[in-house]
């Protein structure tokens, strides 16, 4: 049900649809992670993932700063052990 001012003549959604339209967003992602799990996990001799981005420039220097990141962390484990 949604909110009714008539004397300001406005129109809003309540909270409770507010959090029952969360609490369906919420559980359908839960679902698709679970399909994305199960096949992920299920996968015999081969797993190919795709995907899209918008920007690729910006995705490729995102995967960059991690992967120095994570360069710089394993070289930091060796110092250590």
């Amino acid at each position: 049900m949604d909110y009714i001012d008539t004397q300001l003549r406005i129109k809003g959604n309540t909270l409770k649809k507010n959090a029952m339209a969360l609490k369906m967003k919420l559980d359908a992602l839960g679902e698709e992670l679970r399909i994305l799990y199960v096949a992920m996990t299920r996968a015999k001799e081969k797993l190919i993932l795709t995907a899209m981005t918008p920007d690729m420039e910006k995705f490729k220097a995102q995967m960059e700063q991690k992967k120095e990141f994570q360069e710089m962390l394993n070289e930091k484990q060796k110092i250590y052990k």
